[in-house]
Formats: structure tokens, sequence, C-alpha cells
């Protein structure tokens, strides 16, 4: 495992400020962006699709929908909290399987910027329709920054 994965430790995650708390409001965080989730890469993948350099990287649609469920897997287990080995070897997947096929850095922080941008949009949307009490919308609050910086600490160790 390479030392960049290896040092996804309490130091790390403590810089990404993934503490208890925060990892506590991934938690609860985690039911809504699992529901969200399905439509979120449905639109992810008809944007990549529309991109002829991506859709390239994809030999048929099952490719697609495999891609799309190794996605809801890692995301679940990001959300989840537990950056445990489980985690590390997910994201190590990820980083070896995006070598594999030659997608640069940049598609990938440009695929990272849209779904983090989908999923504050899915947390920002279940508050809809609720009276926002000050509880309420520090609730939100606490889990838009955890998911931001869960995902942010994602992309930093995938590209490692």
């Amino acid at each position: 495992m390479p030392d960049s994965l290896r040092a996804l430790d309490v130091a790390k995650t403590a810089y990404f400020d993934l503490g208890p708390e925060s990892v506590g409001s991934l938690r609860e965080a985690l039911p809504i962006i699992s529901r969200a989730l399905p439509g979120i890469l449905d639109r992810f993948y008809a944007r990549t699709m529309a991109q002829p350099e991506l859709a390239g990287l994809f030999a048929n649609p099952a490719q697609v929908e495999g891609a799309k469920r190794a996605q809801i897997a890692h995301w679940t287990r990001l959300f989840e909290g537990r950056f445990d080995d489980g985690y590390k070897e997910s994201v190590r997947a990820v980083g070896i399987a995006h070598h594999r096929i030659g997608l640069s850095p940049s598609w990938y922080v440009g695929g990272y910027a849209f779904i983090l941008g989908e999923i504050m949009a899915a947390l920002a949307q279940s508050m809809g329709g609720t009276l926002l009490t000050g509880s309420r919308l520090g609730s939100i609050v606490a889990m838009q920054r955890a998911v931001v910086s869960a995902v942010l600490m994602d992309l930093d160790a995938a590209l490692s």
C-alpha cells in the first residue's frame, strides 16, 4: 500500500476535520445521500458519456452500470465515516482504476466537483417544506461541512 494511503490516520483525518463530531454528521447525512446517489450518478454518467474523451473509456452500458455500483459502494463507505483498512483499499482501487484507464486528474477533479455539488444540493433540499429552526440549519451546515471534508480527503487519497 502506498505511503500516502498508509498515512490516512488520525492526524490526517483530524487535519481534514473528520473527528467524532464530523463523523456523526456524515452518518446523519448518509440516508439523505443514499436516496439521492442513484439519480446523481445517472446525471454524472450522462454528462460523462457526452464527452467523447470520456465516453471512449466505457466499452458498453454494462461497464457504466458496474461503475455506478462501485461508486455507490465507495461513497457509502466514505459517508459511514469508517476510515479503516476497508476504506483505504476502496480508495486505492478507485485510484488504480482511474490510472489504469488513463483518466487525467482534471477530469477526475471535475467529476468530484459535479458529485459534490449534487450532494450539497440534496442535503439543502432535505430541508424543503420544514420549519427551519436554528437547530435544523446547524445540522444541515454540519453535514455539509463534514461531507466537503470527507470528499476532499477522498479525492486527495485517490489522486495519491
